[in-house]
């Protein structure tokens, strides 16, 4: 899929003119969003993985016993 990826622009924050990146950041404040919930989803993005993983692994030991 490569013509795929190549139709996508990828916007990175730091790159954004600085009135976007505070209008941006007062959004998110207003919504409770902040660096810890940013933390809790991180976390809680591992632990989600960890599990499929997990649950993997012990579908091909009952496939390869």
């Amino acid at each position: 899929y490569p013509q795929l990826f190549a139709l996508i622009n990828v916007l990175v924050f730091r790159d954004l003119d600085s009135n976007v990146q505070k209008g941006f950041n007062k959004f998110l404040k207003t919504r409770g969003i902040d660096g810890k919930f940013g933390s809790f989803i991180l976390t809680y993005m591992y632990h989600k993985e960890q599990e499929s993983i997990q649950d993997g692994l012990e579908m091909s030991r009952a496939l390869f016993p």
